[in-house]
C-alpha cells in the first residue's frame, strides 16, 4: 500500500512540476521566438518540443536530487569500492524500481491528458493527421517513450555527479 501511494504521489509532483515550470518557460520564450519563427510552422514546434524534452530531463533530475537521502545512500552503497562506469550504473538504474515507479508514473500522463502535448504531436505530424489519430496512441511514441528515455539520462547523470563527488571527497 505504502508503495501505491508514494507513486500516485510521485506521479503528480513529476508531472505537474514538469507542467507548470515548462508552461511558464514556453509563455515566456514564445513571445521573443515569434520574432523569429513564424506561428504554427515546424520550426515553431521544433523549438516547442526541444523545451519540452529539456524540462522532462531536468524534472527527473531535480526530483532525484531532491528525493536524495535516500537514493544517494543506497546508489554510492552499491557503488562503493568501484569506479564510475557507464554499464553498472545503467544497470542500477534499470534494476531499481523507484527509476520505473517514478518514470511510469510521469510517462502516464500524456496518454491520460494527450492534449498538453499538441506541439510535440504536431513536430512530428500534420494537423490533419492529428484529427483523426487518437493522441493518447500518438503520445506513447512521441511522449511517454521520449520520457523514459529522458529518464534514464536523468538519472545516470545525477548518479554520475554523486559518484564523481564521492570520489573527489
Amino acid at each position: 500500500m505504502k508503495k501505491i501511494g508514494s507513486f500516485i504521489i510521485n506521479s503528480f509532483i513529476l508531472f505537474w512540476s514538469y507542467f507548470l515550470t515548462s508552461f511558464l518557460c514556453l509563455m515566456v520564450l514564445q513571445t521573443f521566438m515569434r520574432l523569429i519563427f513564424d506561428a504554427d510552422s515546424k520550426w515553431e514546434f521544433a523549438w516547442k518540443t526541444l523545451v519540452m524534452y529539456a524540462f522532462m530531463l531536468i524534472t527527473c533530475m531535480v526530483h532525484l536530487k531532491v528525493t536524495a537521502s535516500t537514493h544517494k545512500t543506497k546508489y554510492l552503497t552499491y557503488m562503493s569500492g568501484k569506479e564510475w562506469s557507464l554499464k553498472e550504473t545503467l544497470a542500477y538504474v534499470l534494476k531499481n524500481t523507484d527509476f520505473w515507479l517514478n518514470t511510469i508514473g510521469f510517462a502516464i500522463w500524456p496518454i491520460i491528458i494527450p492534449k498538453f502535448f499538441g506541439a510535440i504531436q504536431r513536430l512530428y505530424v500534420s494537423a490533419t493527421f492529428l484529427e483523426t489519430f487518437p493522441r493518447a496512441i500518438l503520445a506513447i511514441p512521441t511522449v511517454s517513450l521520449p520520457i523514459v528515455i529522458l529518464s534514464l539520462a536523468g538519472w545516470v547523470l545525477t548518479l554520475r555527479t554523486w559518484c564523481m563527488g564521492r570520489l573527489h571527497k
